[in-house]
């Protein structure tokens, strides 16, 4: 194993999708969801060397037709928001992580539209919380929403100090598949396979989904997320706008 891959973002950007890519790469192994810096100190660095037990963490569902396996350079770990909030709150873990794991650590960061990212994560809140008789407004799940994803980017901008780390933008998967490809695949110094290329393609969908407009949005709650658009790079080109490549990112 040359490198440890982390991620960072938000939930309902994309993580599951580009780390299904990216396991699908005949050099990399990366589990779905093994929530590492949660416990660090109780960590099994044998169990990550278990491929089987990567395997074993995918659904059917969320994979992409594998290439053969072949020499493992990068081995990680899908969990993206759940490592941002545990290092929020704990951001010595990172430095026991990096002490236990003893390969560096390579950061990808998923982003997507903020206006879809927040539309998918409020309405799923609020559909689950009606399937459980628990009073629901779709106001306030957006507005409890937007703040949380404020804070994911305060501790974001902290990360991206200090560590290698990078930008994949949701939509780019999709609208530039190549060149996203072949980003990470340079990022992370693994095989740009043309197998992989090919069975990516065969998976991902043809254009991103747009899901803004499935939820009402008050001005103050589309202006919050304008000024984060301002005040992070990462999110510098998106916008609410509908319609040809408005909301790609750079």
């Amino acid at each position: 194993m040359k490198y440890w891959l982390s991620f960072c973002g938000y939930p309902r950007s994309g993580h599951t999708l580009i780390a299904a890519i990216l396991n699908a790469n005949p050099n990399i192994m990366c589990s779905n969801q093994l929530n590492v810096y949660a416990d660090v100190n109780n960590f099994n660095l044998k169990h990550i060397k278990d491929y089987s037990k990567i395997e074993a963490t995918w659904k059917d569902t969320t994979q992409v037709e594998h290439v053969p396996k072949q020499e493992i350079l990068v081995v990680g770990d899908k969990t993206g928001h759940r490592t941002v909030v545990e290092l929020g709150k704990n951001p010595q873990r990172l430095a026991i992580f990096k002490q236990i794991i003893q390969v560096p650590i390579k950061w990808i960061h998923v982003v997507r539209n903020p206006w879809d990212n927040c539309a998918t994560w409020a309405k799923l809140n609020f559909l689950n919380k009606k399937k459980q008789g628990k009073p629901a407004d779709q106001h306030k799940e957006l507005d409890s929403v937007i703040q949380k994803y404020r804070d994911l980017n305060v501790i974001i901008s902290r990360l991206r100090r200090s560590e290698d780390v990078l930008t994949v933008n949701h939509e780019h998967i999709m609208m530039q598949m190549h060149n996203t490809l072949e980003l990470m695949a340079n990022f992370l110094e693994v095989s740009f396979d043309p197998d992989w290329r090919m069975n990516v393609r065969k998976t991902v969908w043809d254009k991103p989904r747009i899901t803004r407009t499935q939820v009402s949005w008050s001005g103050p709650q589309k202006n919050a997320l304008y000024k984060m658009t301002e005040q992070y790079e990462w999110l510098d080109g998106y916008d609410y706008g509908i319609g040809g490549c408005s909301g790609c990112g750079k």
